[in-house]
């Protein structure tokens, strides 16, 4: 590990991004690997459904036609309300699920993409400031900056860490900069300073609250749950509807090829939400969008201020 001498650690460029590709990668894989093992084991699947349906309904009889009559005379109750009805609303809690869920990435995006660029700014003013308030400054930055930086790179970012890392330091700085008698005279002819500053740290708290609003949960665990449930009612209409002897002898191929499909849409999704749901990680993590603006801030925090 290396340190400036500051004591900060130094963070080679490709640190944000380097540990991104593992969570990209599960949402490649685990589509495949659930459509793989759906195809593998439907069989057994559809052989336990069939016992268990025979078992709960008590039939003492077999039917010959392998099935055939009750499926036709069960399919229009299920391709009717009961399909339709599941497929609606199943459709609908996904679409919310992701469409809440990218605009709340989008938003904390631009809250960091904001909040960077009035830290720049701030960074601008501060250089302004007469010794010793200009190195203290210029540490107190850099001290946040990296904080924030390091926290990226370990995608521990949270509410926690955007209620608990603050501009207060700073704020108090220029509190004491403006007792400061002998030279508060000085600083209002070189441009109000002072009450850009207030401003530029208050534009960056309201962001940052916006941000650990942002990171709170966006749907209850309750949500995922009704998600899942209607997604193995679907599952569930599947193998009712394909539970016939004749129909698994004549196009078990088929079967096993729809069945993996189905299995691997889902995955897909659940994948995609799981991302969406770490703002900080995966395929649609915020930190790919932002750490060119990220690295501009924290090199210039890590130069010397000159005069």
């Amino acid at each position: 590990t290396v340190t400036d001498s500051d004591g900060f650690q130094v963070l080679p460029k490709e640190d944000l991004l380097s540990n991104q590709p593992s969570e990209s990668a599960v949402v490649y894989i685990f589509p495949v690997v659930s459509s793989v093992s759906a195809f593998t084991c439907y069989e057994s699947i559809s052989k336990g459904f069939h016992s268990a349906v025979q078992a709960a309904s008590q039939n003492k009889w077999i039917p010959v036609d392998g099935g055939q009559l009750i499926g036709d005379i069960i399919l229009p109750a299920i391709n009717g309300p009961v399909l339709g009805t599941i497929g609606l609303l199943f459709a609908t809690l996904v679409s919310t699920t992701i469409g809440n869920l990218y605009q709340r990435q989008m938003s904390i995006s631009n809250n960091i993409v904001r909040e960077v660029d009035d830290l720049r700014r701030l960074g601008y003013l501060l250089q302004s400031l007469p010794e010793p308030y200009k190195s203290e400054a210029q540490r107190e930055l850099k001290y946040f900056v990296n904080t924030i930086f390091e926290a990226a790179r370990d995608k521990s970012l949270s509410e926690d860490t955007y209620r608990n890392v603050t501009l207060a330091p700073m704020f108090l700085l220029l509190n004491r900069v403006s007792a400061d008698v002998e030279r508060k005279d000085t600083l209002i002819v070189s441009g109000n300073i002072l009450g850009e500053g207030y401003e530029l740290i208050r534009r960056i708290n309201d962001q940052r609250t916006n941000i650990a609003v942002l990171l709170r949960p966006a749907f209850p665990k309750l949500h995922y749950v009704n998600l899942l449930a209607l997604a193995s009612c679907i599952c569930l209409v599947f193998l009712i509807e394909t539970d016939r002897d004749l129909m698994f002898f004549l196009a078990g191929f088929q079967l096993r090829l729809l069945w993996s499909i189905l299995i691997g849409i889902f995955a897909m999704m659940a994948s995609v939400i799981h991302d969406l749901e770490n703002p900080f990680s995966g395929s649609y993590n915020v930190i790919s969008s932002t750490d060119t603006e990220l690295e501009i801030l924290r090199d210039y925090v890590s130069r010397p201020w000159e005069d």
